[in-house]
């Protein structure tokens, strides 16, 4: 991965991030965005999820993380995982947790539970979505601009339905490579006695 890091004197706790680059809602595969959107809220989503069971409650490395996907765009979509370490002597550590939660989804480590419920919250939270009349106008208008349809949109519990663990790591297999992330690190400054 490229990695850019930077130190600041305002900065206060260290802030770990990466992109990945993903296809996009123009791609016309509704079904292989689903699945990284699955990717991601299994991953990342919450308090619950992978990452923050496994970096901030089981190894407490981290003070927070998470991930989301983002694929309404119209070149390119982007994976983002974010993780706040606890120190940054914990960053090797957090980039070697990372690779093995990674490495479960890309070998389709998915219980039919776990999946079962991350569908059902993601078809929930698109529904309440369109029940509110901004979020829903914020939804229509995002994927119009970029070229989705509102069949797009409709369709989206459908297409959620339909993700298998398998897609999930063939998205997860996709994603998760040597040459599509970009990391950024951003830590306080060295303090004079710590140089």
């Amino acid at each position: 991965h490229k990695t850019l890091e930077m130190r600041h004197k305002l900065v206060k706790h260290p802030s770990w991030m990466r992109l990945y680059k993903t296809p996009a809602v123009t791609s016309k595969q509704p079904v292989k965005m689903a699945a990284l959107e699955l990717l991601a809220h299994l991953l990342g989503n919450d308090q619950t999820s992978r990452l923050y069971q496994s970096l901030v409650v089981k190894k407490q490395l981290a003070i927070s993380a998470g991930c989301s996907a983002s694929t309404t765009a119209r070149d390119f979509g982007t994976f983002y995982v974010s993780v706040t370490p606890k120190t940054e002597k914990d960053i090797p550590s957090i980039d070697a947790a990372l690779e093995v939660e990674f490495d479960r989804m890309r070998n389709a480590d998915i219980s039919a539970d776990e999946l079962a419920r991350a569908k059902k919250n993601l078809i929930a939270d698109a529904t309440f979505a369109q029940d509110d009349l901004k979020t829903a106008g914020m939804v229509f208008g995002e994927m119009l601009t970029v070229g989705g349809t509102i069949d797009d949109i409709e369709k989206w519990p459908e297409h959620i339905k339909a993700v298998t663990p398998d897609m999930i790591a063939k998205a997860a297999q996709e994603t998760f490579t040597f040459n599509n992330g970009v990391t950024g690190i951003l830590t306080p400054e060295l303090t004079q006695g710590a140089q």
